[in-house]
């Protein structure tokens, strides 16, 4: 048997047939098992907002209830229902507050879909099919800066060393089509290099550095409390970041199984760097010395 595995598995169906098999590795007193499942927002959300340094970087979250939507809609003139397992932005419902209590709507899956509903109880009934018994959330909408007119986020592919040391593995900006809020690759999305849009919006090189700065603390913090919190082993997490209009970072999603293939123009290296991190980390676990 090996001393340690890195759970790859790609979706939450094919991890839920491999459960047993998974927990039985997981038994093993030899080995190491890292990144051992994907992550719930509502969970994520609870163990992260506890921590006195990050939950300013937390956008306001809540299960999914008629009484907290209700309540939600009261402060935050747009929210978003989320699925709390859902992953590729499928699923999202993004709510804007109407006079009179009415709100519009547009659903995100494999296109948009737009309606509208009078009152709280009407939006409930409408997107009971999309919602079906799935967990949800619902989340505090952003005023975020644009980046040439469309909404965008900062991709942040975070990953442990030979030594077993977390570091910025990769970072990248993912920009959404004209007219959308959401902004993954695979919701029609594009890629964008990270140091022109902080250009774009910060313009000063010392504030641009500092904001990086900024970053990587953020991230560390996460990353350590989500280990302590889970009492698991992480090799690497992805991280979207949203930069709202006045240059304020917000944690948008943490992901257990990010996707690494994201390529730009200068990237080939980064991207084969980025693979081979988790090798090198699977390495030290092992006890074996990296050259």
């Amino acid at each position: 048997m090996p001393d340690v595995v890195y759970d790859r598995i790609t979706s939450r169906a094919t991890e839920a047939k491999n459960l047993t098999t998974k927990q039985k590795l997981m038994q093993l007193p030899h080995l190491k098992y890292f990144n051992p499942s994907f992550f719930n927002k509502w969970q994520v959300y609870q163990m992260l907002v506890t921590d006195p340094q990050l939950k300013r970087y937390l956008p306001e979250t809540k299960d999914l209830t008629p009484e907290n939507f209700k309540g939600m809609l009261q402060k935050y003139n747009t929210l978003f229902v989320k699925p709390s397992n859902g992953s590729l932005g499928k699923g999202i419902i993004k709510v804007t507050r109407n006079s009179g209590g009415a709100v519009s709507f547009v659903i995100y899956g494999k296109g948009k879909v737009k309606n509208y509903a009078e009152n709280a109880e009407e939006f409930f009934k409408k997107t009971t099919r999309i919602r079906g018994d799935k967990p949800y959330i619902v989340q505090q909408g952003l005023n975020l800066a644009l980046y040439k007119g469309a909404t965008f986020d900062l991709r942040i592919i975070y990953q442990k060393n030979k030594e077993g040391n977390w570091q910025l593995g990769k970072k990248f900006v993912r920009v959404a089509p004209r007219g959308s809020s959401i902004s993954n690759l695979s919701s029609g999305g594009r890629v964008e290099i990270s140091k022109r849009v902080l250009k774009y919006l910060f313009h000063n090189k010392e504030r641009i550095e500092n904001k990086n700065e900024e970053i990587k603390e953020f991230c560390l913090r996460v990353a350590k409390i989500l280990e302590e919190k889970n009492n698991a082993i992480y090799g690497e997490l992805g991280m979207d970041i949203g930069i709202d209009k006045q240059g304020a970072l917000w944690l948008i999603e943490v992901n257990s199984k990010p996707r690494k293939t994201t390529e730009t123009e200068f990237s080939t290296a980064v991207m084969r760097r980025t693979f081979l991190r988790p090798l090198e980390f699977a390495s030290y676990l092992a006890g074996f010395p990296v050259k």
